[in-house]
């Protein structure tokens, strides 16, 4: 929660950018393609990266952002289409566990570990509202699939099904809404960007941008 505050002010930032780049004259990139490679947090790398503590259950885990390659190609001023394809880690230490088998007897599961892996690939297609030498300020659409595989280094009988209970693995169709993202322009060539979803891979990233044309 902490690091959400922390976005109120760099959004607040962006958003005095792009004040000020409303009299800058705008840019046509028609043509163009935008190479992005960025670090997002999403809201499962922050659920699955609580730990949890009880007398029956005791585990740390750790989540790794998010790491995304992009490319848009600008189909006319206003209007990309493009890719994005990401990769979140996430780890599991499994100190005590403790679950009903199938023979409705108790197990126990002590020093164990899982490692699993998110992958998202799918297109996107972006409105740039404006689009000035200075800043880009977008909006869009992204459908994609997600895919996960895992690794559970536990040798206790039926535990795998308990454990995607408490950290589900579901391979699904992911629709998100790019709700606000910002391209600041260092050069015509390099940008760096920050983007606020709402849907999968994740929820905020940023990242570094380069053009070409």
């Amino acid at each position: 929660m902490n690091f959400f505050k922390k976005l109120i002010p760099i959004a607040a930032l962006f958003l005095l950018f792009n004040f000020n780049a409303q009299s800058q004259k705008f840019v046509n990139e028609t043509g163009h393609i935008i190479f992005g490679l960025n670090a997002g947090f999403s809201a499962t790398g922050l659920i699955y990266g609580l730990d949890q503590n009880s007398d029956t259950i005791n585990y740390q885990a750790n989540s790794r952002p998010a790491i995304q390659a992009s490319v848009d190609y600008f189909t006319n001023n206003r209007f990309t289409i493009g890719f994005q394809a990401s990769m979140q880690n996430f780890e599991v230490l499994i100190r005590h566990w403790e679950f009903e088998n199938t023979s409705n007897q108790i197990s126990t599961v002590t020093d164990g570990s899982a490692k699993m892996n998110r992958f998202y690939f799918g297109t996107r297609m972006l409105l740039h509202y404006n689009n000035t030498e200075k800043l880009d300020v977008y909006s869009g659409l992204r459908i994609g699939a997600i895919h996960w595989r895992s690794n559970l280094n536990v040798k206790t009988a039926n535990f795998e099904e308990e454990f995607k209970n408490e950290f589900p693995q579901r391979n699904r169709i992911a629709i998100g809404i790019l709700a606000l993202g910002f391209r600041v322009k260092i050069n015509p060539q390099f940008a760096v960007n920050l983007d606020l979803n709402f849907g999968a891979p994740h929820v905020f990233s940023f990242g570094l941008n380069y053009s070409l044309e």
